[in-house]
């Protein structure tokens, strides 16, 4: 039978109970309230002997701990199971990017949490805490196995999957982020390639419009992503000063670029606006960046028009690369 007793050294009650092996043990209350404390005592010794007879569910355990933080006059622990955080960490997740216009990285990251929960099958019912780094170790070699550069494989699990992951430790629902127990894959080291004056020359002959020639020119001169230099608009464009102001979608940083004379000459030959919200290349301001019909996959037709040659970065292990 559960009981109490005061060590005269301590301030708290202990609790004597009988735990899941059948072993008579005591432990502090961390209580100076004796009746809290025999309450504490009694949940402990019955959520014992429901282990030692197997019947201890994570619902049960789940009861007798908010049963213990009510007698101690706390608020009850919230428990997640994976699932749930995921799915509620997402929504959040997906309202803060809704605010950046950042659709882009939620179309990337939607399917890889749905994958994910998928791979984890019932797991995905259990407990948040009972997440382990085996878990993720799991998905991430599948992931691998399916076809997937090591480079994206490890990006999934350190930022995707981690980000979640991370937020429920900072707020205690988990002891640990298991995401940072597993060790990346080893990735193939890259060069970005640099164009030449007589290739840039031969991509201008190839642009099949002049907002693509525009393009080409912002892009060499600015050094900036494709996505970045579709989205300038009149109001980034200082033609007075020589100046281009762009903020970068990845990372979010803000730059200011000179106008060289060449792009410049490009410029001034457009009609003028007063509309500081006008794009300045109009047809490829509502083009994607990726996919088939996106800026992407039309550069890389440009290039093939103009004789570049056109290198894979990396090689696919598999259907999924």
């Amino acid at each position: 039978m559960a009981s109490v007793r005061k060590h005269p050294k301590s301030k708290f009650w202990y609790a004597c109970f009988t735990d899941s092996n059948g072993v008579r043990t005591t432990r502090s209350t961390k209580t100076k309230n004796r009746t809290t404390a025999l309450k504490m005592a009694v949940e402990w010794e019955k959520a014992a002997t429901q282990a030692s007879e197997g019947r201890l569910t994570e619902a049960q355990a789940r009861t007798v701990i908010n049963s213990i933080m009510e007698h101690a006059g706390q608020e009850p622990v919230t428990f997640y199971k994976i699932r749930d955080w995921f799915e509620e960490w997402f929504e959040e997740w997906i309202e803060e990017k809704k605010k950046s216009s950042q659709d882009a990285t939620y179309k990337k990251y939607q399917p890889v949490v749905c994958r994910f929960l998928k791979h984890l099958g019932a797991k995905a019912e259990m407990g948040l805490a009972s997440l382990t780094p085996a878990n993720i170790r799991s998905v991430r070699d599948l992931l691998a196995k399916e076809g997937r550069a090591a480079r994206t494989v490890n990006h999934t699990v350190a930022k995707i999957l981690s980000a979640p992951l991370s937020k429920a430790t900072a707020l205690g629902y988990m002891p640990i982020n298991p995401c940072k127990a597993v060790e990346p894959l080893k990735e193939e080291t890259t060069e970005a390639g640099v164009f030449t004056l007589e290739q840039i020359a031969d991509l201008l002959k190839a642009a099949p419009s002049a907002d693509w020639k525009g393009l080409i020119l912002a892009g060499f001169y600015t050094g900036q992503r494709l996505r970045d230099t579709a989205d300038l608009t009149w109001g980034q464009v200082n033609l007075a000063d020589r100046m281009i102001f762009l903020k970068q979608r990845k990372g979010g940083s803000r730059v200011a670029i000179p106008i060289h004379q060449d792009l410049l000459d490009f410029l001034l030959a457009l009609p003028a606006t007063d509309n500081p919200k006008t794009p300045v290349f109009k047809t490829l301001f509502v083009k994607s960046g990726p996919g088939r019909t996106g800026l992407s996959e039309a550069f890389k037709r440009i290039m093939v028009k103009a004789g570049i040659e056109l290198k894979k970065r990396l090689e696919s292990a598999g259907k999924a690369g």
